[in-house]
């Protein structure tokens, strides 16, 4: 099984949204190799530190180049790879943007930035930048396309200006919210 570590905001939403940890389940804590799997008769889990390496576990071996049919998980966004990976629904429900922000599809987290300017010694020439930035990440318009940073993100990212459902935090499934801001479809 091949996860995100401990840290990971995506292992984070899946325990909490899907894996339901605070209800009894549990996400493994501990990572075991193949020879430590095999010796004691367990499956092998693997974290890793990026969606990136997390595709890797689950369609690489490095034993012999081939993919060994591991079980992982990803953002929706990754790409995938024909024959070897799968998209799965949740609930029923497709992992796309019309589905998270009109309340079909749960299993999301919403991404935040922070600043400091107590700690930023460089905060009044920082400010304006970090606000530009949440300035450009809120605009539906400029989320990327094709070609941009790696990929197509408008079929899976949101704005929380569109968002009819909204999150409190990654503990509670969404609640309806009614956008400010709402998009077609």
């Amino acid at each position: 099984a091949c996860y995100r570590h401990a840290g990971s905001g995506t292992m984070a939403t899946l325990d909490y949204a899907v894996m339901h940890s605070q209800w009894g389940g549990a996400m493994p804590q501990t990572e075991v190799t193949i020879a430590n799997a095999t010796s004691s008769g367990t499956n092998a889990i693997y974290f890793n530190d990026s969606s990136s390496d997390e595709m890797n576990c689950v369609t690489y071996n490095p034993g012999n180049g081939k993919p060994w049919g591991a079980i992982g998980y990803s953002d929706a966004d990754q790409a995938v790879t024909a024959g070897v990976d799968v998209r799965l629904t949740y609930n029923g429900e497709p992992a796309d943007r019309i589905h998270i922000r009109n309340g079909r599809y749960g299993f999301w987290t919403t991404e935040w930035m922070y600043q400091n300017g107590s700690m930023d010694p460089n905060y009044s020439v920082d400010n304006p930048v970090v606000q530009s930035m949440v300035t450009y990440a809120g605009n539906a318009n400029t989320i990327p396309t094709a070609g941009a940073w790696g990929g197509d993100k408008s079929h899976y990212w949101a704005t929380k200006a569109e968002m009819v459902y909204m999150k409190g935090n990654d503990q509670v499934f969404p609640s309806y919210l009614g956008a400010t801001s709402p998009m077609t479809p």
